[in-house]
């Protein structure tokens, strides 16, 4: 069976793959070929960083169902997943940005980044996807709402009728005819609108 036609059915999938290959080297390369074959997202393109985060999740939450669904044992699982070599190799897929999360939370945990390793540095690395996800989101949604604010007209900042007492004014010569501009003699360049005493 092809595997592209089961490869939303992480049970079939690996049926297969332990089937024709037996070794959970194979499970874990096909199920992380996606991700590592996608171009990594610029540190400001929020939304295409949004979706590589997705499809990053989406292969941890399929490696961590591996012992769940298949014959492949705990013992096995755990010398291949959580193996140091592994867990760098999974990290080398987050942004540099996702990566010093990463460090600091294993930090946190009393983990070092270099040797980070074991149930503990694997359930580090998803809260930091997780994260990252929900950051993301409000991330790419305050960039929509920056866009949709950038492509509104802007408005006048005085559209006004006013009234000169100096019609004799060289600056009012070249003012649109039919608009009556005041203006308070009292200040140079005074505002046009009514009521308003400050300088333009």
């Amino acid at each position: 069976m092809d595997t592209v036609q089961i490869k939303t059915n992480l049970p079939k999938l690996l049926e297969h793959l332990i089937k024709n290959h037996g070794d959970i080297d194979t499970v874990c390369d096909t199920i992380l070929r996606e991700v590592e074959n996608s171009k990594r997202p610029d540190e400001t393109d929020y939304k295409a960083r949004h979706n590589h985060l997705k499809m990053l999740m989406n292969a941890l939450d399929r490696l961590r169902d591996i012992p769940k669904i298949s014959s492949i044992s705990m013992e096995v699982w755990i010398s291949a997943v959580l193996s140091l070599k592994f867990i760098q190799r999974l990290s080398a897929l987050l942004t540099p940005a996702d990566d010093a999360e990463f460090s600091d939370l294993l930090r946190s945990k009393g983990l070092s980044p270099r040797k980070a390793k074991g149930q503990g540095a694997f359930d580090a690395l998803i809260d930091t996807v997780q994260r990252s996800i929900d950051n993301t989101v409000r991330l790419v949604d305050r960039q929509s709402e920056k866009e949709i604010r950038k492509d509104k007209p802007k408005r006048a900042a005085h559209v006004v009728e006013v009234v000169s007492s100096d019609s004799s004014s060289s600056d009012e010569a070249s003012l649109p005819s039919g608009v009556i501009y005041h203006t308070n003699n009292a200040i140079k360049k005074s505002c046009a609108m009514r009521g308003h005493d400050h300088e333009m």
